[in-house]
């Protein structure tokens, strides 16, 4: 960070500030081991301005980058002039530098043969996709206590108990049961995270109707929703199935809330 910091202001008029000290920089640091004072020199960059922004500039730095990085949902991730590459090939990269300047010498030179490989992509789950993790991971570790079987997560259920939750921080609990197909419901108040709301069914103990949900031998998945901290967590048993974004019950079993 304090690298390209000091690089741009050394050079702020050229078309791509920076580039030409902190793009070897990075390619030293990638080649040789992270040598930084030996990358520093072969670049131009003073390791003493370095240590001194990083004692002063770096945490506000890392704010900025935080916040930049922000929509970035997974790696690799290559963006050339603000616009992301779709492709993480070498020929896409190289295509789309090379669209923001023709005159580098790179962009009239031969593909190599590895030109269209494409590197396996990972995502980085949202802010949702974490906290459903959290849910089904905090039940499930109760669960395994008592030699139980895991619930698996019913996720095409959580825009629906979502709507449950914000219904019934309203109206008043369990008034929108069952419009999801569920069998079995808990809800639970006060909490800021899955996890606390989930504790809280189980220190009801073996008789409490939440503590008896989530450690039932009936149910196979779960779904959640949230409304601030107002939580709905929805139970199904082998015989839910969706048809057409509408849920139906094809059994005649007795469904379960508390």
């Amino acid at each position: 960070m304090c690298v390209i910091k000091l690089a741009n202001a050394a050079d702020a008029t050229s078309k791509f500030p920076g580039q030409s000290k902190y793009v070897p920089w990075l390619i030293c640091m990638d080649s040789h081991g992270d040598p930084v004072d030996k990358c520093n020199k072969q670049v131009g960059v003073d390791s003493a301005a370095v240590q001194q922004c990083l004692t002063s500039d770096a945490p506000a730095l890392l704010k900025q980058y935080l916040s930049a990085d922000a929509s970035i949902r997974g790696t690799p991730t290559v963006y050339v002039n603000g616009a992301v590459v779709k492709k993480n090939s070498y020929s896409a990269i190289v295509k789309a530098i090379c669209k923001a300047d023709s005159t580098l010498s790179g962009c009239s030179a031969a593909m190599p043969d590895w030109a269209e490989f494409e590197h396996e992509a990972s995502s980085v789950p949202n802010e949702s996709e974490v906290e459903g993790n959290a849910c089904l991971s905090a039940v499930n570790g109760y669960r395994a206590r008592k030699g139980l079987p895991a619930y698996r997560a019913n996720d095409g259920k959580n825009q629906c108990t979502a709507g449950q939750a914000a219904n019934d921080k309203v109206h008043g609990w369990h008034k929108a049961f069952g419009k999801c197909g569920e069998h079995g419901q808990c809800e639970a108040e006060g909490n800021s995270d899955c996890a606390g709301a989930i504790k809280q069914y189980w220190n009801e103990g073996p008789g409490g109707g939440h503590y008896d949900i989530i450690m039932s031998k009936r149910f196979t998945t779960m779904s959640w929703g949230r409304s601030g901290n107002f939580w709905t967590h929805d139970f199904f048993d082998h015989a839910e199935t969706d048809q057409g974004g509408q849920s139906i019950t094809i059994d005649a079993k007795p469904k379960l809330l508390v």
